[in-house]
């Protein structure tokens, strides 16, 4: 076959991710930024906007020909706004410290051109200090604060003892969703700042602070919401104010509610958990996050589970179990149970049995189980198992479909060495130390997982893809989709082992992201006849070798074989492109549940 080369295809500015874009847009001024705009929709849409939010002003730190700093406040010309046909639902204002009468009105011009054009804003993102310049935003602009279904603030600066902070109250009549987020220096604020009343209000997302751990127990949130009667989404740290909500209000409509607990603040509150627990008759998630951890509070967790006849989803992070976790009444009603970090204390010569029947999902990650620890999941689906430093057992799991394992050390999982016919979705994440007992865990695993469809291995160490694919074709024949990533191009994989998985009869669909090939492929890998979709980034091969449609021979380049002709005309093949993530941030961290990992899994 004689050797043509690949059209290569031109990059431009357009190429880009839209990230990349918005943060070049961010570095010009307004007037240069609408000049850029002007040249095509997608510029429009991303340089103007940040995911669709139209900012009507910026604020920005300059530096004058004199070498000296300074701020300058931008605005968006008010005639483009006039002329402009566009339908905006969202709009932004940056509202600086001090911020003087004659800004407000040239931004209230500027909304008055926008609802000339749009009558229902429903949006409005607000970049705030201390001061709370919000309150003279809805001074002056009633009309748009009337109609508001969605409003996010963000509130920045320091707050000393000696800061005035304004005190108001607003009415919001169609607001339904409320995004507050605090990034404030670490000092007690005495009371709440603004009274909100929303009668509308269903979705509430109070931010943690920064530096949220080194608050003082005594510290209050800004924003107070007044009325509560509609709430169905609560997101906040808990604190004095929010246990008065709680425990002062019937909330029947509240459905999902996140609290992250600091054991300081729950020491000096001493809230009523009974009484709270009795206010959330409708409640269905619940997510504890307690700080720094594993405090004294058995009663937080029984009050929810006895008297929440409702709630079906738990979220537990750093929470003591103890107490509860030998109750079976108390977990008959849950069927998606996330315990991340938590404490379950077993004597060494004792034998304990959780009996979790109805639990349909489990992501787990155990703290100082010393004895031995039987958990009964007879129905478990969705099974995530990160870590635990003493001895756990798991009983029958024979409706088991998804499994994701990260074991950092040796535990006697034993229903692993049985087959499971269900499963079809196998996550295997790599401990960087790898012994001879975790690969046997593993290896396990992929035994017995004959019938799995999507195989995803996580290499953190370099030879873990030689341990575990050493016999393919036995234990992989149903694989459809395949996901191996590396860790710094240190993971090496055979050649052989490659080819070998180039041959497996269901694939459709591979990943490959930071490997290295050992030894030379003086031939070319044929594609797979199922194969539709192959990615590949940071692939290392030896100089002479070919894999696919490019070879490393720097004289010439190889288009391939009619198959892979096809594959490429198709666009199906993606080499080192950018869309394909580097999977940096997963391998920075260790995700210990499977939601997490998913999420970032579905980015390829």
């Amino acid at each position: 076959m004689s050797s043509t080369s690949a059209p290569e295809e031109s990059t431009g500015i357009l190429d880009l991710p839209e990230e990349i874009l918005r943060k070049i847009g961010g570095y010009l001024p307004l007037k240069d930024r609408k000049s850029l705009s002007t040249v095509c929709r997608q510029l429009k849409d991303t340089v103007m906007m940040e995911k669709g939010i139209l900012w009507l002003n910026s604020i920005r730190n300059a530096i004058t020909r004199f070498g000296e700093r300074c701020t300058v406040e931008e605005m968006i010309e008010l005639n483009v706004l006039q002329q402009s046909n566009r339908v905006y639902r969202a709009i932004g204002i940056v509202a600086g410290p001090n911020m003087e009468p004659s800004v407000v009105k040239e931004l209230k011009k500027r909304v008055t051109a926008i609802m000339a054009k749009t009558p229902s804003i429903k949006e409005l993102h607000v970049h705030d200090t201390h001061e709370l310049q919000i309150f003279q935003l809805a001074l002056r602009m009633p009309l748009l604060f009337a109609q508001l279904e969605r409003l996010v603030v963000l509130v920045q600066g320091e707050v000393f003892a000696e800061t005035q902070t304004k005190t108001g109250v607003m009415q919001m009549p169609n607001l339904k969703y409320l995004e507050w987020h605090e990034q404030i220096g670490n000092r007690y604020i005495p009371q709440a700042a603004l009274k909100l009343y929303a009668p509308k209000l269903q979705h509430v997302w109070l931010g943690k602070p920064r530096n949220l751990w080194l608050q003082s127990p005594f510290y209050r949130c800004l924003a107070q919401i007044e009325t509560v009667d509609t709430l169905r989404y609560l997101h906040t740290k808990a604190s004095d104010q929010i246990f008065d909500l709680l425990s002062g209000n019937p909330l029947p409509n509240l459905a999902y509610l996140c609290l992250h607990i600091d054991d300081r603040t729950v020491y000096i509150s001493n809230p009523d958990w009974d009484r709270i627990a009795r206010n959330l008759s409708g409640l269905r998630q619940l997510k504890l996050f307690q700080y720094p951890g594993n405090g004294p509070e058995p009663e937080l967790l029984r009050a929810f589970l006895q008297r929440c006849s409702t709630l079906n989803a738990l979220w537990l992070e750093r929470v003591d179990i103890t107490a509860v976790m030998v109750r079976a009444s108390l977990w008959q009603r849950i069927e998606d149970l996330h315990i991340h970090q938590c404490r379950a204390m077993v004597a060494v010569d004792q034998r304990v049995e959780v009996k979790l029947g109805n639990v349909r999902k489990l992501c787990l990650s155990l703290n100082e189980v010393i004895g031995t620890l039987v958990l009964a999941i007879p129905n478990v689906r969705e099974l995530s198992f990160s870590n635990c430093n003493g001895r756990l057992e798991f009983g029958d799991v024979p409706e088991l479909e998804t499994l994701f394992l990260r074991v950092p050390q040796p535990v006697p999982l034993r229903f692993l060495q049985q087959p499971l016919p269900k499963l079809r979705t196998l996550i295997i994440d790599t401990p960087q130390l790898l012994s001879e007992q975790v690969v046997n865990i593993y290896q396990d695993a992929i035994d017995a997982a004959s019938a799995v469809q999507n195989l995803v291995l996580i290499c953190r160490n370099m030879d873990v893809a030689r341990y575990l694919f050493w016999d393919v074709e036995g234990t992989l024949a149903a694989v459809k989709s395949l996901k191996i990533i590396g860790y710094d191009n240190l993971s090496k994989i055979p050649a052989k082992t490659l080819r070998k998985l180039f041959k497996l009869p269901q694939l459709q669909s591979m990943l490959l992201v930071n490997l290295q090939v050992v030894g030379e492929m003086r031939l070319g890998i044929s594609v797979p006849p199922n194969l539709v979709q192959l990615n590949t980034r940071s692939l290392g091969m030896a100089w002479n070798s070919k894999f696919l449609a490019t070879s490393r021979n720097a004289s010439y380049e190889r288009l391939g074989i009619p198959d892979e002709q096809r594959l490429l005309h198709k666009k199906c093949i993606n080499m080192n492109a950018h869309k394909i993530p580097s999977f940096d941030e997963l391998l920075k961290r260790n995700c210990i549940c499977f939601e997490e990992i998913a999420a970032v899994l579905h980015m390829a």
